[in-house]
């Protein structure tokens, strides 16, 4: 578990670090890529954490469960705001409604999927 928080919170530091709101930190482009290769390597050890979850019981399992359905929800919606706001300023981002797209096409799928096998 704490595994998992602290790689967690060294992703989203890394994540403020690409964003850099107030440009506190002058990045020259080899800084970025040396972040870039942190993070890409962070993210992999995470997708394998969250790929190996196994819970004991039907508890575990629930709060798995709910805890993807939130981080779900909260993406889409960060999305559909972040392309609200981008439609207005009339320099929507290509990527955004695109990650929208695979998230609510992935998340329908593999519900019928799951409910087809189960």
């Amino acid at each position: 578990m704490w595994k998992e928080m602290t790689l967690s919170v060294s992703l989203v530091a890394l994540l403020l670090l690409f964003i850099n709101p107030f440009e506190m930190f002058g990045m020259p482009t080899s800084s970025q890529m040396i972040l870039l290769g942190i993070f890409n390597a962070l993210f992999m050890v995470f997708i394998a954490f969250s790929w190996q979850e196994n819970p004991q019981d039907e508890r575990e399992m629930q709060h798995t469960f709910l805890a993807g359905r939130v981080a779900f929800l909260a993406g889409t919606i960060i999305l559909v705001v972040g392309m609200v706001v981008q439609i207005f300023l009339h320099t929507l981002d290509i990527w955004i409604p695109i990650a929208l797209g695979v998230m609510i096409l992935s998340k329908m799928i593999s519900l019928v999927y799951f409910q087809k096998k189960y």
